[in-house]
């Protein structure tokens, strides 16, 4: 019943039966907890199903909600903190995803009830207590339908539907969200497996409802399929959406977000390719990404049995990947930028809700789709320290109100307001005025922001209005695309324009439309040619957002140029998504051309089928690949499909020198790894020692010739910071422009640190300084080229970049510290010298650790040197067939076996663990947590800790399998070659680092 990334986007019959499989054969394990340092957890029910929801009644007792039943009040008779028992609280109601209390002591539920789907009120006068239907919805109860219950100190309360139902009931036509559209100007690309095909704006939405008056409103919209929400400090609403996993890897792909749901918000979700992006002015940005998961339960922590440093922030469940997350809270204006800690992890732990009980302890429900049910109880360890102070509940500057009585010079002034948010909902406003008197501001207002804002509040009135005539607006767009307007301004010009050209859709795109892939599906009016040749004269633009954008509008507006201009970039892009992208905007032309013109997009396609990616990501390039065949005569289709099918495989392929970093997969392992209990600040201070400071400053560790770093946590998320280190060219300030000096031998470049008139001094790309006289120099120039060096990240690990990122966005430290020696070590610095076992079979080439085998009939390994019992090992690896595995706390036999665990790689078993020589799978990893971001035939990231009884394995930023286990054979570490086929494994970035 609950949103789950593993399967949540199977069809619903298929669901049904995995659930039945789950029910009749439930798992075993034994359940591993792993509380933050100061908490104890306990279980204190099991045995009453698997549960789905939870709430607290006004007695203080747990009502929960069974997946294959009703809900349940559990007692606990003895007082003692246990719940042995349980007792109907309605039968009336099933499928409940969603339950809260009132101050009277009612409840209301969403369910499936006596009248069918939808908001139910529970109320106290007999027991088990009856269901009455509140308001219907519409659509499928399933994991995308109605779930949380939110009560409001008025009375009112929220309701969070996911995107496949919609409320009955007409909505308020002044509801602070009640402009819907869909707002993409290319024919979308729907999900090749089926999901979500039919859903149209306004996708996941919050309603407000009165139960006094009956009224209810749209209070937000743009959300996947969000579980739960919760209200935190001054009533603001904090929502934990979901992503769509299998759309990993493609351009649209949008992690797991914790929002601060505003009044009006739009937060950018539409089906398929459609989604908004962050940048567009109509929609709003997360408070937080935390890459891939499946959100569940959410609560505010201000309860006393918490330690203070845990208190006033926001608890967030994650069922997928087993854990709690504690958001800390910044305020920015009007809303918050917020980042996780873990509070809690385990396996299994499919936590389904969470609340805190009258006595400040928290309660988890664990269950869903047929997993073992428990209630756990979370609470501080008694400190004898004196108890430190809580951080004070973050404050914010109050939401501004806007209405039909707001002066329209008052809307148009807010909109040079600083504050993002205070933007959005005054130009929200302004698109329900008239169209005559927005188009004359947009043509006249000095600041070419509010320009572009007033553009897009024009559009989104016309969508709504099927109103044509403000297409006329397009010039003035147009207009504000130069390079001599600031950033925001041609990002908000770029987006009006693509509202402005879907305005005739607007029929087309209406929910009643069939779902398809086909441009014939929605068929565009008349195309402009004129216009796609001057957006083609800003493109590229270097920004990588605003391309994005302006690829769109070239391939809406048609014509040779766009197909020149998008080749031409994709001719140069290296990054994947952004090719994708490209790719995408290409296959929605219409126009015919010649199949050699289209060859480099196929050759194109043939090499991404490669990456890792979602269960729709080849499917997406079938798309694309279907959408340019029909651009070539038929005659010509068959060898260009050839050339874009996947590459044969070619068997173990070796990088030269450093491995190259994929800004995207850099991106997806941050999110997930940065949070990570083994991240090392002063390790990131001895990484930035080495590759950075010889050009920038960071407290007291580095130099100044570039920017100093002090603040850039406070300008910079990841995907900015990793985008500016790995692109140092794409943006390029001024003040770091490398300058090229020409003398009659040679010519050099790098960053000017100092022109005394007699001498000019230069630090190059590779960090070397050079010394030019003035006299010898008979030219020079600007260089469109940062002086910051490509590939920066390359020759670092996964870890090394992690804690790169932990250190720059987090506290400095001090430089005495970072001088000190590294814990980390090669773990084979002698090579293969000093290892036992069959070393014909083993080589050290470019830095990588290689066994071929040609068959074998039995395992074979090659051990390290050295006792390694409680360590941190990490490891790059690259299988493309077969199965091999990293031994560690083993020993090794006399016939040259080895007995221990293993960190299994290959085939199913990536990220499992194994005892070789003993009990077997010990921990086997959930494949579709882990396979979205597995490269089959590239390079993968393995971690493992071992310490004391604790052993943990985590696969690419993933944690994959985590026992308590005190078994210990010995302490070597060996590589295994497995019997069978002949094979080929890899090992780079091999290090190993001593746990106290």
């Amino acid at each position: 019943m609950l949103k789950a990334c593993a399967t949540h986007n199977l069809p619903a019959i298929l669901l049904l039966l995995l659930g039945q499989v789950c029910a009749q054969t439930p798992t075993e394990t034994p359940r591993v907890l792993l509380p933050a340092a100061g908490f104890e957890v306990a279980t204190v029910a099991e045995g009453f199903g698997s549960l789905i929801a939870l709430a607290i009644a006004p007695n203080d007792a747990p009502v929960v909600s069974v997946e294959s039943g009703g809900l349940l009040q559990l007692i606990d008779a003895d007082a003692d903190g246990l719940y042995e028992s349980s007792a109907p609280f309605c039968t009336e109601l099933r499928a409940c995803q969603g339950l809260a209390f009132f101050a009277d002591g009612t409840a209301y539920a969403t369910g499936i009830g006596p009248a069918g789907p939808g908001l139910y009120r529970l109320d106290n006068s007999n027991s088990p207590r009856s269901a009455h239907l509140v308001a219907a919805v519409r659509g499928d109860m399933g994991e995308h339908g109605a779930h949380a219950v939110v009560p409001l100190p008025d009375g009112r309360m929220h309701i969070v539907l996911g995107n496949h139902v919609q409320w009955a009931a007409p909505l308020a036509a002044d509801s602070p969200c009640d402009t819907v559209y869909e707002g993409h100007v290319l024919p979308r690309m729907l999900d090749p497996n089926g999901h979500a095909t039919h859903v149209r704006a306004p996708g996941g939405v919050v309603i407000t409802y009165d139960p006094a008056t009956g009224r209810a409103e749209r209070h937000s919209c743009g959300y996947r399929n969000a579980y739960d929400a919760a209200l935190g400090p001054d009533g603001a609403l904090f929502v934990f959406d979901s992503d769509m996993e299998w759309d990993i890897g493609s351009p649209w792909y949008r992690p797991v977000r914790l929002i601060h749901a505003v009044p009006g918000g739009d937060y950018g979700w539409r089906t398929g390719s459609a989604k908004s992006p962050v940048w567009h002015a109509d929609t709003l940005p997360p408070a937080a990404e935390v890459g891939r998961g499946s959100p569940t339960g959410v609560c505010w922590c201000d309860s006393a049995a918490f330690p203070a440093a845990w208190r006033n922030t926001l608890l967030a469940a994650d069922w997928s990947q087993g854990r709690v997350l504690a958001f800390d809270m910044v305020a920015a204006g009007t809303t918050w930028k917020a980042s996780p800690r873990t509070l809690l992890s385990g396996r299994p732990l499919p936590v389904s809700d969470l609340a805190f009980t009258h006595k400040g302890e928290l309660l988890l429900a664990l269950g869903g789709r047929g997993t073992r049910g428990a209630l756990l109880r979370m609470r501080g360890i008694a400190q004898k320290s004196a108890p430190s102070i809580a951080p004070a509940k973050p404050a914010l500057a109050r939401l501004p109100h806007f209405d039909q009585h707001t002066e329209l010079a008052a809307l148009v002034a807010t909109l040079s307001n600083a504050d993002r948010t205070t933007r959005y909902m005054a130009a929200r406003e302004l698109s329900r005025r008239a169209p005559a008197a927005l188009g004359a501001i947009a043509t006249t207002h000095p600041l070419p922001a509010v320009r572009a804002e007033i553009l897009v509040a024009l559009a989104r009135g016309g969508l709504v209005r099927s109103d044509a005539a403000v297409r006329a607006a397009i010039s003035t767009a147009l207009a504000l695309l130069g390079q001599q307007h600031p950033r925001v301004a041609r990002l908000g010009a770029a987006r009006a324009m693509q509202l402005l050209l879907c305005v005739p859709l607007h029929a087309a795109l209406a929910p009643s439309a069939a779902p398809t892939e086909s441009l014939d599906g929605l068929p565009l009016p008349e195309l402009e040619p004129a216009l796609g040749a001057m957006i083609a004269q800003q493109f590229p633009s270097g920004d990588s957002a605003l391309d994005r954008d302006l690829a769109l509008l070239l391939a809406r507006c048609g014509a040779d140029t766009a197909r020149q201009e998008l080749l031409a970039a994709l001719s140069t892009e290296t990054d994947p998504e952004e090719a994708l992208h490209l790719l995408y905007a290409l296959s929605s032309l219409h126009t015919e051309t010649d199949a050699v013109t289209l060859h480099p997009a196929f050759a194109r396609l043939g090499a991404l089928r490669t990456r890792p990616g979602g269960a729709s990501y080849q499917g997406f390039i079938d798309a694309m690949q279907r959408r340019l065949l029909q651009q070539v005569p038929a005659a010509a289709r068959a060898d260009l499909a050839a050339l874009a099918a996947a590459p044969a495989a070619q068997g173990l392929v070796l990088d030269a020198g450093a491995p190259r970093r994929e800004k995207s997969r850099v991106a997806d392992y941050l999110q997930h790894a940065l949070e990570a209990p083994e991240r090392d600040s002063l390790e990131g201070a001895r990484v930035f020692a080495r590759a950075c400071a010889a050009c920038h400053r960071r407290g007291d560790v580095g130099n100044a010739a570039g920017p100093d770093l002090d603040n850039v946590a406070a300008r910079m998320g990841i995907p900015d910071l990793l985008e500016a280190i790995m692109e140092p060219s794409r943006h390029v300030s001024d003040q770091y422009r490398m300058a090229q000096l020409f003398t009659k031998e040679q010519m050099f470049s790098g960053l000017v640190l100092h022109d005394d008139g007699s001498v000019v001094k230069l630090l190059d790309r590779e960090g070397v300084l050079q010394q030019v006289p003035v006299q010898d120099i008979e030219e020079r120039r600007f260089s469109p080229l940062s002086a910051m060096p490509d590939g920066l990240l390359n020759g670092l690990t996964p870890c090394e970049i992690a804690d790169l990122f932990a250190y720059l966005l987090g506290k400095p430290v001090a430089a005495a510290l970072v001088s000190t020696p590294s814990a980390w070590q090669p773990l084979l610095p002698q090579g293969l010298e000093n290892c036992e076992g069959p070393r014909e079979m083993w080589s050290i080439e470019s830095g990588t650790l290689q066994g071929r085998s040609t068959g074998l009939t039995a395992n074979s390994f090659l051990v390290a040197p050295g006792e390694h019992t409680d360590f941190l090992l990490e490891a790059e690896v690259q299988m493309p067939a077969g199965n091999s595995g990293i031994q560690f706390r083993s020993l090794p036999l006399p016939d040259g076996s080895v007995r221990g665990f293993q960190a299994d790689i290959g085939q199913e078993w990536w990220g499992s663990l194994y005892e070789e020589q003993g009990r077997g799978v010990l921990a086997k990893a959930d494949a579709l947590l882990t396979g979205p971001s597995l490269h089959r035939t590239g390079w993968n990231h393995l971690l493992v800790e071992a310490r004391g009884p604790r052993v943990r394995i985590v696969l690419n930023g993933l944690e994959s399998a985590a026992i308590e286990d005190a078994a210990c054979p010995g302490g070597r570490i060996a590589f295994q070659l497995h019997q069978g086929a002949a094979m080929t494994v890899g090992f780079r970035g091999l290090r190993i680092r001593k746990l106290p």
